[in-house]
C-alpha cells in the first residue's frame, strides 16, 4: 500500500517550493526522497520523485541547493545516455520554471500533513507485520515516533495577561544551564535561550578546553547537552570528555583493564547527557544543527539544555555567501546561531579565534593582556554574541602549577548580562583536561 499526493497541481507547488528553501529542505528532504522513483514515489508523477532525488543527492555532494543550471550540469556529469539527459531536464526545467502567489505556510502545512499520514501508513504497515509474528514490543513508540513531526505556532504574549507575565519575567534568570563555574553565574547569571555565548582565543590556548569543560559540567548537573564537533573527531572529543568527568590521563584511559568504575560513574549518573555529534569543517550550517536536533527530538525525544559547536568559524551560512566580506559572512554565522538557540529553546556556546595581534611570541599563547579587538576574521561575530569570554595565557602562565598544569585568564569582552571588568582565573591541568575555577 503507498500513500502519494493526492492533488497533482498542488504536488508542483510543494516540490517547487522544497527544492529552493533550504531550511523547508532539511526539515523534510529525508522524508521524501526514495531510493528509487521506479520503485517508490510519494508525487503521483514518478519523475517529479526523481527530480526531488536528484536534488537531494545534489545537496548531499554539494552542501547546498542546486539552481537551475547548476541541476544542469549536475545532470551532464551523472550519465552519458542523451536521451535521458534530455527527459530529465525538461522535468526540471518545468519544476524550476514554476511561479506561484500560492501562500508559503499552506503549501508547508499540507507537506508536514502528508509525510504524517505517509509516516503513520508505513508505522500501521510494519506493527501488523509484528502482530502477526507475535511481537508487540514498540509497536506504540512506532505509532507514536510517526506523527511526531510538528509546525510551531507562537500567536505572541498578551501584556495583558498579567499573571502569566510576571510569572515569566521573575523566572527569567532561572536558566536551562550554565557554563558551570559560579564564577560565571555570578557575572552573567544562567544562560537563556536565544543566547549566544563564545570563547575566544588564539590557536591551542583553551577554546576547545573550555567548550569540552562546559559540556561535561552541564552533564554532572544532569542536564542535555548536544556537543557539535566540526574540528577534533568524536574519538578525540570522547577522551577529553572522558579524561575530565574521571580526572584520568590520557594513559589512564587508553589503558585496557577493569572499566567497572567508568561504568558505575554512568550508570550512577542518569540524569546528564552528551550527545555528540561530528560534521566536516565548512559543512555545518545552523540548518542543518537544526535539522539534526529536530530528528533527534522526534525519533529519541532528547531536548537539549544546552547546545555546544566547536567552532563558530569553521561554520557556513545557511545561504551561500562569498566569504570575502569577513564581517557580513561571519555576522551572519553568528545571527543564525542564535536563532538556532531560540529555535532549540537552549543556549548555544561556541568559540572563535584571536587574531596574530592577540599571539604571544611563541604562537601558543598570548599577550598578557587583550581585548574584543583581537577577535579574529570579523567585527561582526562580537556585534552579535550577548556574551564573549577572552581566553588569556601567557607563556610563563601556561607552566604556572607545574610541568602540565597551567594558569588560564578570560576577562569578558563583552557581557550584556552584566560588568565586563571582572578578570576569571582557572588552574588548568592538561594530564586530565581538568579546569578548576580560582579565587
Amino acid at each position: 500500500m503507498e500513500i502519494k499526493f493526492d492533488n497533482k497541481e498542488l504536488e508542483k507547488l510543494i516540490i517547487s517550493h522544497i527544492i529552493r528553501d533550504e531550511t523547508f529542505f532539511l526539515r523534510c528532504g529525508e522524508y521524501l526522497k526514495t531510493p528509487d522513483a521506479k520503485k517508490k514515489s510519494y508525487f503521483s508523477d514518478p519523475k517529479y520523485q526523481s527530480i526531488f532525488n536528484l536534488v537531494a543527492y545534489y545537496f548531499k555532494k554539494r552542501n547546498h541547493l542546486p539552481t537551475k543550471d547548476e541541476i544542469f550540469s549536475f545532470i551532464e556529469d551523472l550519465t552519458s545516455d542523451e536521451e535521458q539527459k534530455i527527459y530529465v531536464k525538461k522535468t526540471a526545467e518545468l519544476i524550476y520554471d514554476i511561479k506561484t502567489s500560492a501562500d508559503i505556510k499552506f503549501i508547508e502545512d499540507e507537506t508536514i500533513n502528508f509525510i504524517k499520514r505517509v509516516r503513520a501508513v508505513e508505522a500501521i504497515l510494519l506493527s501488523k507485520v509484528d502482530i502477526e509474528n507475535g511481537k508487540y514490543d514498540g509497536i506504540e513508540n512506532r505509532l507514536r515516533d510517526a506523527v511526531n513531526i510538528n509546525l510551531d505556532r507562537d500567536f505572541g504574549f498578551s501584556v495583558r495577561d498579567i499573571e502569566d507575565g510576571l510569572r515569566l519575567i521573575r523566572s527569567v534568570d532561572d536558566g536551562k544551564a550554565s557554563l558551570g563555574f559560579p564564577c560565571f553565574d555570578r557575572s552573567m547569571g544562567l544562560l537563556q535561550p536565544k543566547q549566544l555565548v563564545i570563547f575566544a582565543s588564539p590557536p591551542s590556548v583553551g577554546k576547545s578546553i573550555a567548550l569540552v569543560q562546559t559540556a561535561v559540567n552541564n552533564f554532572s548537573d544532569r542536564k542535555k547537552v548536544v556537543f557539535f564537533t566540526l574540528e577534533m573527531s568524536i574519538k578525540r572529543c570522547l577522551s577529553r570528555m572522558y579524561r575530565s568527568l574521571f580526572n584520568k590521563t590520557s594513559i589512564q584511559i587508553l589503558n585496557e583493564g577493569d572499566d567497572s568504575e567508568y561504568i558505575a560513574r554512568m550508570s550512577s549518573d542518569t540524569g546528564g547527557e552528551i550527545i555528540v555529534k561530528e560534521y566536516e569543517a565548512n559543512f555545518a550550517s545552523s540548518n542543518i544543527l537544526d535539522a539534526f536536533l529536530n530528528d533527534l527530538r522526534s525519533t529519541k525525544g532528547f531536548e537539549p539544555d544546552i547546545i555546544v559547536v566547536d567552532y563558530l568559524l569553521i561554520m557556513r551560512t545557511n545561504e551561500r555567501m562569498d566569504t570575502g566580506n569577513s564581517f557580513k559572512y561571519y555576522k551572519s554565522v553568528s545571527e543564525e546561531l542564535r536563532n538556532l538557540s531560540a529555535k532549540q529553546n537552549a543556549p548555544v556556546v561556541t568559540a572563535c579565534q584571536l587574531n596574530r595581534d592577540a599571539q604571544g611570541d611563541s604562537g601558543t599563547a598570548t599577550k598578557a593582556s587583550v581585548s574584543s579587538k583581537s577577535i579574529s576574521e570579523s567585527r561582526g561575530v562580537l556585534d552579535t554574541a550577548d556574551t564573549v569570554l577572552l581566553i588569556q595565557q601567557t607563556a610563563q602562565e601556561k607552566t604556572k602549577f607545574g610541568k602540565d598544569c597551567g594558569l588560564l585568564r578570560m576577562n569578558f569582552g563583552k557581557n550584556r548580562e552584566g560588568s565586563t571588568s571582572e578578570t576569571l582565573r582557572f588552574k588548568m591541568d592538561y594530564e586530565t583536561m581538568t579546569m578548576s575555577s580560582l579565587p
